[in-house]
């Protein structure tokens, strides 16, 4: 695992510049939600930098932070830290972690893009439609 000061310095040491991502054909609504996730792939190759999970391995741990979504609108949006054992996933390779620290570390830095892609009110489509 390594860490990082912000996430300004993992996306850096991936050599990765957000503000360079041209993303077309996603509804407007749906944009920050795809730059989260796009930021959270990488910030995961900066912190886990030789960890490959393997879902054939039920003995390898994989650890994803999991966020209580409180409200709608994100206030109390917190986050805990689970293990899953064997091959099942709810997520995929690329937002597991080797350990709780770095699923920790990577929920404290990069806490705005998991709200991005996570908390969603879909009335506000209404709002940006009309």
């Amino acid at each position: 695992m390594k860490k990082f000061e912000n996430k300004e310095a993992a996306l850096a040491s991936q050599n990765f510049d957000p503000s360079a991502v041209v993303i077309t054909g996603v509804p407007e609504h749906h944009l920050e939600a795809v730059k989260g996730f796009i930021n959270l792939c990488v910030g995961h190759d900066a912190v886990n930098p030789e960890f490959n999970p393997d879902y054939t391995n039920y003995d390898q741990y994989k650890y994803e932070a999991i966020h209580d979504m409180g409200s709608p609108s994100g206030a109390g949006f917190s986050y805990v830290v689970y293990d899953i054992r064997g091959a099942g996933s709810g997520v995929g390779a690329r937002l597991v972690s080797e350990d709780s620290e770095a699923a920790e570390h990577i929920a404290e830095i990069f806490h705005e893009d998991y709200k991005a892609m996570k908390v969603y009110d879909r009335s506000a489509i209404d709002k940006i439609q009309k």
